[in-house]
């Protein structure tokens, strides 16, 4: 089972909305105490986190949800056994429910950088995308962002030191993990040049897609 929640921080733009919210989560997913209405990005992911598990708890059984954070600070729940991750690129937010261990990232489209790829990516990825076509760069750069940064999430390991271990290469016109990996890979690309990548146990068809638009 996953579910993947996806909505627009322009969704709590009014103050009034952005505080009903803050209200409607409850203290054990968000600390209130001088809490900074700015963070807009960081209110909605806890109110979709608080939507998703509502959805399979009671709210009761919600409340009681404890958060704790491993040494390389991804947040898990200490008493249940349900698994959450939580991405944002610009104004989109994105937040992942599942009954197995999960990573995803989401990205606007980048333009791609070969001084970012040479840094962060492995050597035959940096030559995979210095040959292809300009007008593809950016779309595989982006994707491979995302499944690398969607795989370390997934592990709960330091995103910049482990960039570089997990490499991928082309086959068939699909990218594939030159590792050992137990987790499956599914990107999904919208129509407003974004990619969304999930890395976990299921497959595509085990993933639901929530588009959320109601406020309160």
């Amino acid at each position: 089972m996953v579910k993947i929640y996806i909505s627009n921080v322009n969704l709590c733009s009014d103050e009034m909305i952005l505080k009903a919210m803050v209200e409607a989560i409850p203290d054990n997913l968000l600390n209130k105490s001088n809490f900074d209405l700015s963070k807009r990005s960081h209110v909605l992911s806890r109110f979709l986190l608080f939507k998703a598990i509502t959805y399979i708890y009671s709210l009761d059984e919600a409340k009681k949800l404890r958060l704790i954070k491993n040494s390389n600070g991804k947040l898990y729940f200490a008493n249940k056994d349900i698994y959450f991750n939580i991405s944002h690129s610009n104004e989109i937010v994105a937040c992942g429910i599942s009954d197995k261990e999960i990573g995803i990232d989401i990205e606007k489209m980048r333009k791609y950088n070969p001084l970012v790829v040479k840094r962060f990516f492995h050597e035959d990825e940096y030559k995979f995308l210095q040959s292809i076509e300009k007008d593809k760069q950016d779309f595989y750069f982006t994707k491979l962002w995302t499944m690398k940064e969607a795989i370390v999430k997934n592990r709960g390991e330091a995103l910049a030191l482990n960039l570089k271990k997990y490499n991928f290469s082309i086959k068939d016109n699909e990218l594939v993990p030159n590792f050992e990996a137990k987790n499956n890979f599914n990107c999904i690309t919208s129509e407003k040049q974004y990619i969304l990548t999930y890395c976990g146990y299921y497959s595509r068809k085990d993933i639901e897609i929530l588009n959320y638009e109601s406020r309160v």
